[in-house]
C-alpha cells in the first residue's frame, strides 16, 4: 500500500492545485442498486486553528476527478468500502447539496427545454 501521492486537482481552466493524497486522507465508497448513484470518493483535508469541524470534499461518480481518483484508490489498495447497501445520511445530504450547486450555476436553459420540445 504506498502511503501517499501527489495529485493535481484542477478545478476548471486554469485553476489547478497540488495536494497529497493517500490512505490517511482519501476513500472510495460504492453502493449497489439505486444507491449507486451515491458512489463518490471522501477526501478529507487537516484542520486548521480555529476550525471546529474536519473540512471534507466529495467527488460524486459525475465529477470531474472521481474516475482518476477511484482508480488511484484501487490501484494503491486504499480504504474502500465497496458494495455497501444503505447510503449514510451525510452522504445523501453532500450528494443533494452538490446537485443544488451545480443547478444554481446555471445561467439558462437549453433553448429545446424552454420551447418545451426536448428530444
Amino acid at each position: 500500500m504506498s502511503e501517499s501521492i501527489t495529485y493535481t486537482f484542477n478545478k476548471g481552466g486554469d485553476n489547478e492545485f497540488d495536494y497529497e493524497i493517500g490512505p490517511h486522507n482519501m476513500s472510495l465508497f460504492t453502493f449497489i442498486g439505486e444507491n449507486a448513484l451515491y458512489n463518490h470518493v471522501f477526501l478529507e483535508f487537516p484542520v486548521e486553528d480555529g476550525q471546529e469541524e474536519t473540512p471534507v470534499c466529495y467527488f460524486f461518480s459525475n465529477a470531474r476527478d472521481f474516475e482518476n481518483l477511484r482508480d488511484i484508490i484501487t490501484h494503491y489498495n486504499w480504504p474502500q468500502h465497496l458494495n455497501l447497501t444503505e447510503t449514510a445520511q451525510c452522504d445523501l445530504e453532500a450528494f443533494e447539496h452538490s446537485q443544488y450547486r451545480d443547478l444554481r450555476a446555471l445561467d439558462s436553459f437549453p433553448e429545446e427545454w424552454e420551447r418545451g420540445n426536448a428530444a
